[in-house]
């Protein structure tokens, strides 16, 4: 692909994933200690304000680490995003949050993340055994929220995925109740090929068949309006 680049910005800060809107760019942060995780940064002036919309801790770091997808998504305006490692739904236009249950879902505080982070092992087993949210998606009546939940384990041959589902939850964003759609394997689901369309989520699937890298894009159906 040809191109020029128009302009560089900085950022002060380690990026996750981003959001495009106008002038601006919606960051969501990848470091280890701020309380919060989302930066509106102007690409213009190169002037960047941290959100105090919502918040984080020291779980949330340290899931950061798994994948640099993050639950945010742009809606008519405003953006709704998702700590890693809790069920709590924020939007940029109110300090309202909307927070719901799942009996499925367990992700374990960390006071300092930086005690994990330094060690790979250690880092490893939280990743492994904690559910993190991954995607969120806005419906005409309800949210949509995609999980990761369950556990992985390292075997001889590499991590064994049998134990590791993902889940579609609808949210009522009003009374704050919620309820499971879907539950389906990890499989060969790659979260950082992850992709939100207008009804369902796509994601390229990888598998090895012999000496052959087979690719394919599998589409999660969220149900209509």
């Amino acid at each position: 692909m040809d191109g020029q680049a128009l302009g560089e910005v900085g950022c002060e800060t380690a990026v996750s994933d981003f959001i495009v809107d106008g002038d601006y760019l919606w960051i969501y942060t990848a470091d280890a200690e701020s309380d919060g995780c989302v930066v509106k940064l102007n690409v213009n002036t190169g002037e960047a304000e941290s959100q105090n919309f919502i918040l984080v801790d020291g779980g949330h770091h340290i899931l950061t680490r798994w994948s640099s997808r993050a639950p945010m998504v742009m809606d008519d305006g405003v953006l709704w995003c998702m700590p890693k490692n809790k069920l709590e739904i924020y939007r940029s236009d109110s300090d309202q949050t909307c927070r719901f249950e799942s009996s499925s879902f367990t992700a374990e505080n960390i006071d300092d993340p930086n005690s994990l982070i330094s060690t790979r092992q250690k880092m490893e087993e939280y990743l492994c055994n904690n559910s993190v949210v991954v995607a969120i998606h806005p419906m005409k009546r309800d949210m949509r929220v995609l999980t990761a939940e369950g556990y992985l384990q390292r075997t001889k041959d590499g991590l064994d995925r049998s134990h590791r589902y993902y889940s579609v939850y609808s949210v009522n964003l009003s009374s704050e109740k919620a309820k499971c759609l879907i539950r389906f394997p990890q499989e060969s689901f790659s979260l950082d090929h992850l992709m939100i369309g207008p009804n369902c989520f796509y994601c390229l699937s990888h598998k090895v068949s012999g000496e052959d890298d087979q690719y394919a894009i599998e589409e999660i159906v969220l149900g209509s309006n």
